[in-house]
């Protein structure tokens, strides 16, 4: 009769976190960590930044920003989600340096404030096209929302200007 090694459960990264994005945040990375297959989190192998950075965009970053367009978000829950990634890069590439995350995430990376304005911009422009009924009531406030959202970027008048405005900020 062959014995069983016991494995521990690998604990989710951001267990104590209240917010449910934040807990499914904390699932998308246990699983980029490789915590799916072994309790060993350097299990997974990065031969470079930008690799790594394409994991997080396409791993954890609609996990994290799933639904955020269609409620106004407090620049204090932004502030939160920006902290999380930040903390998860730097776990990533093993730094304890915020200065080196930010050079990091110049491969095409966005701050998540900016992915929330072009989330919202392409969602209000959606809504105010709709056919339905009660889209076409709240409209003014759609107008709105999207006019202020235009405004901080450079008078942009679509989802795809704030999108290349934002890229301008950042990348060139």
């Amino acid at each position: 009769m062959k014995s069983r090694k016991a494995t521990a459960a690998v604990p989710s990264l951001y267990s104590r976190t209240q917010h449910p994005f934040f807990a499914l945040l904390g699932s998308a990375m246990t699983y980029l960590y490789g915590g799916h297959k072994s309790n060993n989190y350097e299990s997974i192998i990065i031969h470079n930044v930008r690799n790594a950075v394409t994991l997080i965009r396409a791993k954890c970053l609609p996990v994290l920003l799933y639904g955020v367009e269609s409620y106004p978000m407090m620049v204090r829950v932004k502030k939160s989600m920006e902290f999380t990634i930040t903390r998860s890069l730097m776990k990533l590439f093993k730094t304890g340096s915020a200065a080196v995350v930010s050079e990091c995430q110049f491969f095409r990376f966005l701050p998540i404030s900016n992915q929330i304005d072009i989330r919202t911009a392409k969602f209000l422009e959606k809504f105010m096209t709709s056919d339905n009924y009660i889209c076409s009531l709240f409209e003014c406030h759609a107008r709105i929302g999207l006019n202020k959202i235009f405004s901080m970027y450079d008078n942009a008048s679509s989802a795809l200007d704030v999108r290349r405005a934002a890229d301008r900020l950042f990348f060139c």
